[in-house]
Order: structure tokens, then sequence, then C-alpha cells
């Protein structure tokens, strides 16, 4: 079963919006769906498990993805037919791509399945993947 589908996004447009677009082509909508969920996961893939995250079902699936997933979608739906979206929307996939960088910069965690090592390779997973940041502080000039 898919992560997200097409019925699935009624909560940000109806579905008769989108049959009209595709002319209700799912095969199309799948594919922007499938795009969108790699362009995630390629934010994703550092500190978190994506084939945890992306292969959940039901209520095991998280609600934060799938509100961001379905704000860049939406667009890109739109686009088909060169349609404007509304500042809404685009307020949405700018939140969307926003919450992305912050997640792939470490700047905030989401709770999700965190990524998992295998060190020994014995097929017994060791411990979480520590998040570790490298850098230091803002430097400052020092004169008199």
């Amino acid at each position: 079963m898919a992560f997200l589908t097409k019925e699935e996004l009624k909560t940000k447009t109806t579905t008769e919006v989108i049959n009209l677009i595709t002319n209700s082509d799912d095969n199309t909508v799948n594919e922007i769906i499938d795009e969108n969920i790699a362009i995630i996961k390629s934010y994703l893939f550092k500190q978190y498990d994506v084939d945890a995250i992306f292969n959940a079902l039901g209520a095991e699936q998280s609600k934060v993805i799938k509100k961001h997933l379905k704000s860049l979608v939406l667009p890109d739906i739109y686009d088909i037919r060169g349609k404007e979206i509304t500042a809404t929307a685009e307020k949405r996939y700018n939140e969307a791509m926003r919450w992305l960088e912050l997640i792939s910069k470490g700047t905030i965690e989401a709770d999700l399945p965190s990524k998992r090592i295998d060190s020994n390779e014995d097929g017994i997973i060791d411990s979480n993947q520590p998040f570790m940041r490298l850098g230091s502080n803002k430097s400052y000039k020092n004169h008199y």
C-alpha cells in the first residue's frame, strides 16, 4: 500500500479538482507522490530510517511527514496545467521545505524512527546512530 493516496489529498484540495487537472490519471498522481517522497527521503536519510517511515501503515504513519508531503505534492499537480497555486498553498510549500531544511541541518528534531546501524554486520542492530554535529562557534576579530 502506498504511503499517500490521491484520496488522502482531500484535506488540501478536492478529488474533483485533482481529477480535472490530471484527466483522472492516477498514475500521474502516484508519480508526483513518489517524486516528492524521494525529495523528503533525500533530506531525512542521514538521521532517520526512511524505509521505516515510508513503509509504515495506518496509524503508524507520521502525520507530520504526511502533512508536508501533501504540501509538496499539491503545487506539482497544479503545475501540470500551468495553473497558479494559491497563496495558502505556496505558504504551505515553503513551510514544508523550510521544515525539511531544518531537519536535515539538525536544527530541529522530529518524532521519527532514528537510523539504526549494524557496525559488525552480524545482522543485529547495535544502537541508534548518534547525531554528531561538527563545527565551532562564530569567530570574532579581537583587537584593541
